[in-house]
């Protein structure tokens, strides 16, 4: 579902990439992915785990935007 809606913003000039699929996992790696902890979810406090989303989230735009 992700990798469509990627698609869709590559094409509509949202996001830049050539592979959708692998901005997908970017996108994962620096959002959920960060809120692990050797496999389980971190017991971090919702401020934290707000703030890693934003700075995924960020971090992803300057590289995708």
């Amino acid at each position: 579902m992700l990798e469509e809606r990627f698609t869709q913003l590559a094409a509509d000039g949202e996001i830049r990439t050539a592979d959708p699929r692998r901005a997908v996992q970017h996108s994962t790696a620096l959002t959920v992915d960060a809120l692990r902890d050797d496999g389980e979810e971190s017991a971090a406090a919702e401020s934290e785990i707000l703030a890693i989303i934003a700075d995924g989230v960020d971090a992803f735009l300057r590289a995708y935007g």
